[in-house]
């Protein structure tokens, strides 16, 4: 019997119902749901594992999870140890460094999964490199881990896709006999970018006037503490950014654009008929890109930013686009289209992300763990020209012979910084007297 311990930050969300969870994300951001979807699956499936959630509150938790309550992440360390787990799971909060979480002692007697939902700055993978009882690091996608292949940290790191449900007798409807229907899912946030989306609306408008917008999510995704602005959409500064490309002169939203709020599998009667779904149009910080997933299960035509995410989990890369200039030309081009290849859509999607072979390649990993087995990666190098991956590879095979070369992601850094932003930046913004944006690096 493998004892693991999962941990999960669920403060804000427990008024959410997480109790049926193969209807669909209840209304919850993609980490809480991706944590909960694989302690409910390996609690389920597995009998030789006795897994323990621990969360902040056990309110509208799915019953075959055992949950024991703890105030953080450092007590459920302690109830982690005092509960004889051997494997300890857990998101890593950047906050979790200026606590010096994983430097307490406790942590050492556990065997320690880091689950990298966001991306890693190099000194942090660097940390997680130095700590013997960090045993892997999991990504939630292929680019995402492809992108530090050059770090010695690739070599105690893997990557689980996120988890669906697959519903196998599910109708689709057509795409041609779907309206112009455009919908967005996710939270409204800079960092989400549906502000790009609202700004092109009018455009698409001209091409097609029919179009409709729906925009499924709120400031409150994360958490229903946020205040809200009086529109109750987001953060009041942020939603009257968001808005002002759709409002009238009398101050209203214009009638072609719908904000739905939160939604939990009732926004799947919303993507029925949809044509096009958008997920986070400027794919900022985007490791996987679970409402992609979602949208491409319910027939719809995707299209987003060409980032690590979505170059995981789009079926159709063409649909992608890499100037967030050419969103606008990309939805009246995707609402002009009539056929979608279905079966080759939800092919793709069970072959990858379905919880059946999500949930084995966690149970998989874990029983590695337990045996201290290496970890073991892919020989084939795909989508070898994106991201420079094919030069981070050979800088990986020449820092076998000469371990002190810096990865790709510290030349990187030194462009954008110091060259891009401090000697070019320098000169523009003086010319131009455009603000700095540091917040980036």
């Amino acid at each position: 019997m493998i004892k693991i311990g999962f941990y999960i930050e669920n403060k804000g969300i427990d008024s959410v119902d997480c109790t049926n969870l193969r209807n669909g994300n209840p209304g919850i951001g993609g980490t809480e749901y991706a944590i909960l979807l694989v302690t409910d699956w390996l609690s389920t499936e597995k009998k030789d594992i006795s897994l323990t959630l621990y969360a902040r509150n056990n309110r509208n938790l799915p019953e075959s999870i055992n949950v024991k309550v703890c105030n953080d992440v450092a007590d459920a360390l302690v109830k982690s140890v005092d509960n004889g787990d051997e494997i300890f799971v857990l998101r890593f909060e950047f906050d979790y460094l200026q606590k010096h979480i994983l430097d307490n002692p406790l942590c050492q007697r556990l065997k320690i999964v880091l689950w990298a939902h966001n991306f890693y700055r190099r000194k942090y993978l660097s940390y997680f490199d130095t700590l013997p009882y960090v045993k892997a690091i999991v990504n939630v996608g292929r680019e995402q881990l492809d992108a530090y292949r050059d770090h010695h940290a690739f070599y105690k790191s893997t990557y689980i896709y996120n988890g669906v449900y697959i519903e196998n007798d599910e109708a689709v409807k057509e795409l041609g006999s779907r309206p112009n229907e455009v919908t967005y899912i996710g939270g409204l946030y800079p960092g989400k970018g549906v502000h790009y989306l609202t700004q092109v609306w009018r455009d698409v408008l001209v091409e097609v006037p029919d179009a409709k917008l729906n925009i499924i999510g709120s400031g409150q995704l994360y958490s229903r503490d946020y205040q809200l602005g009086k529109f109750g959409i987001a953060e009041s500064s942020y939603e009257e950014y968001l808005l002002q490309p759709i409002l009238d002169t009398a101050g209203n939203i214009i009638p072609s654009v719908s904000f739905l709020g939160v939604l939990g599998a009732e926004k799947k009667k919303i993507l029925a008929n949809t044509k096009v779904g958008i997920p986070n149009p400027g794919g900022l910080g985007e490791t996987f890109g679970y409402t992609a997933v979602e949208m491409q299960l319910a027939g719809c035509l995707v299209t987003t930013i060409k980032g690590c995410g979505y170059m995981d989990s789009v079926y159709d890369k063409d649909m992608l686009y890499t100037n967030i200039k050419d969103l606008g030309d990309k939805i009246i081009s995707l609402l002009k289209r009539d056929a979608n290849d279905t079966y080759a859509v939800r092919n793709f999607i069970r072959c990858n992300f379905s919880m059946e072979v999500v949930g084995e390649r966690w149970y998989n990993l874990l029983c590695d763990i337990h045996m201290d087995n290496p970890i073991v990666h892919e020989t084939e190098l795909a989508n070898r020209s994106y991201n420079l991956k094919w030069l981070r590879e050979i800088n990986r095979r020449i820092k076998l012979l000469v371990p002190f070369l810096p990865s790709m992601a510290f030349y990187q850094y030194s462009y954008y910084y110091y060259f891009k932003e401090r000697l070019l930046g320098k000169f523009f913004r003086e010319k131009y007297s455009l603000p700095v944006d540091y917040d980036r690096f």
